[in-house]
């Protein structure tokens, strides 16, 4: 207990002695403040009302955080502090300069696309990073998020919670407007969705240099298409992302990630505009043919030819293994019949359907299956080898059983 107070009295002196530098913001509710501790460091002191219902997230990451601070992430700010007392809650924190989304963007066009390109997935794998410690951001927009050369960093985490999963809805209704789903104002229960929901809206504005409020309701797509039809494949995947119902959108930030990438894809594919510096997307370079640039009607025949000849190759294969288990080879056709179809069957789901869907295009069937977006090219290609590999396993297996 007297260590437990000296740390205590020991963390209130350290706050006593920091110098302030200025005064970032202040409400009724939290200040927040730039301050030089006394070896010169820059550090962000917050101080939060007790009674505000804010700040109790930065308790959880400075429990949650690693205890090594070389092994802090670089998209969270280290927590040094989290005092009570009483009436306040301060929190001592990692100062992370740069500028925030909205002030490193270019003005739209080309350039703001292939900034675009580079950023979103390093701000939702900065996302991902806080749902791995079981935190909801919950007011994701470009002032919460800063650039700082290739550092993405997340900062404000002053209504982030952990999700309540026996909770109807949200008790206290805090967000961004236009930002926040639905469910922030008392529709659902937040979750990692919600996060999920903001991001979609970042990404529209990091497209088209429009926000929420510039915009009359429902208009973000309007303007997205209206810039340049060629983002017609992000417009979906900002689609999928912003349905009013959580249960629509993809389910995780992750799935978001894995679309973008693939809508990348689509429009090098449909536009020859190559991926930045030492990021050549494979799926791209596969669907990709030289010589006369794609049109939109061009890409909407091939995804139909490719999904034909998947449909073709599921067919063939079934039709081969049924004539396998009906007529095997002498070597195995002593096996009895169940065995035989539980083989070829096993065969079939495990190495011919994901061969079969090597050249599918998934994207006509994301929105309603969300999830698709992380079954890219090369993950199938995977499946592929990891599914011959478990069926060749089986097969030895099962033989090893049956066999006279």
């Amino acid at each position: 207990m007297t260590d437990t107070l000296d740390a205590y009295l020991a963390q209130l002196e350290q706050q006593s002695q920091l110098h302030v530098e200025s005064v970032l913001h202040d409400s009724p509710a939290e200040r927040t403040e730039l301050v030089r501790n006394q070896d010169g460091a820059l550090l962000v002191r917050k101080t939060i009302a007790q009674d505000s219902g804010l700040g109790h997230a930065y308790q959880l990451l400075l429990k949650r955080q690693p205890t090594n601070p070389a092994a802090q992430p670089t998209c969270i700010p280290r927590i040094h502090q989290c005092l009570s007392t009483g009436e306040s809650l301060l929190v001592l924190m990692e100062y992370v300069p740069g500028q925030t989304l909205d002030a490193v963007l270019p003005a739209p066009g080309a350039a703001r696309i292939a900034r675009t390109r580079e950023l979103f997935p390093r701000i939702c794998r900065a996302v991902e990073m806080l749902h791995r410690w079981g935190i909801i951001h919950r007011d994701l927009k470009p002032g919460n998020i800063v650039v700082n050369g290739d550092r993405v960093a997340l900062i404000d985490f002053g209504i982030a919670r952990t999700p309540k999963t026996d909770a109807r809805a949200d008790t206290t209704r805090f967000g961004t407007s236009g930002f926040a789903p639905p469910e922030q104002y008392g529709f659902g229960q937040t979750d990692q969705r919600s996060d999920v929901y903001a991001l979609g809206i970042v990404l529209g504005f990091c497209l088209t240099g429009a926000t929420p409020d510039q915009l009359p309701a429902g208009q973000l797509y309007e303007s997205l298409r209206g810039q340049d039809r060629t983002l017609d494949p992000f417009l979906s995947v900002i689609r999928l992302a912003t349905r009013p119902d959580p249960d629509q959108r993809f389910g995780t930030v992750a799935d978001l990630r894995w679309a973008f990438r693939e809508a990348a894809a689509e429009l090098d594919a449909q536009t020859s505009i190559a991926p930045g510096p030492g990021r050549a997307n494979l799926g791209a370079l596969l669907h990709q043919t030289p010589g006369k640039k794609k049109t939109k009607a061009d890409s909407k025949a091939l995804s139909i030819l490719r999904n034909v000849i998947t449909i073709a190759l599921l067919v063939f294969f079934a039709a081969v293994m049924v004539d396998c288990a009906l007529t095997p080879d002498e070597g195995i056709a002593n096996q009895p019949f169940p065995v035989l179809i539980a083989l070829y069957g096993a065969m079939y789901a495990a190495i011919f359907v994901p061969a079969s869907l090597l050249p599918a295009d998934l994207k006509p069937f994301q929105q309603r299956f969300p999830a698709l977006g992380k079954f890219t090219f090369v993950r199938r290609l995977i499946a592929v080898v990891a599914g011959s590999a478990l069926w060749f396993a089986l097969a030895v297996l099962v033989l090893s059983i049956f066999g006279n």
